[in-house]
């Protein structure tokens, strides 16, 4: 299935989406590991803020673990920092 990834933050320098494929009845661990490697490729610097964002659908943010059921859409929410 293909899952779409809205870039938030400092992913938007990269694209503003992402498209990746994963296997049906995956988690959002697999999203992970598909942006991991594709930004391997593209933007080998973007790994170390991915291993330390977040996934979110709609207004809940997701562990690794959660399941993608009916879901079409994520968004990466990067680290930040503020005063």
């Amino acid at each position: 299935m293909q899952i779409r990834v809205m870039a938030l933050g400092v992913f938007r320098t990269v694209a503003a989406e992402f498209v990746v494929d994963i296997r049906d009845n995956a988690c959002v661990r697999d999203v992970r590991e598909a942006l991991e490697s594709r930004l391997s490729v593209e933007s080998p610097g973007m790994l170390d803020t991915l291993a330390r964002s977040a996934f979110a659908q709609d207004d809940m943010v997701l562990k690794d673990s959660d399941p993608l059921i009916e879901v079409d859409c994520l968004s990466i929410l990067p680290p930040v920092a503020g005063g």
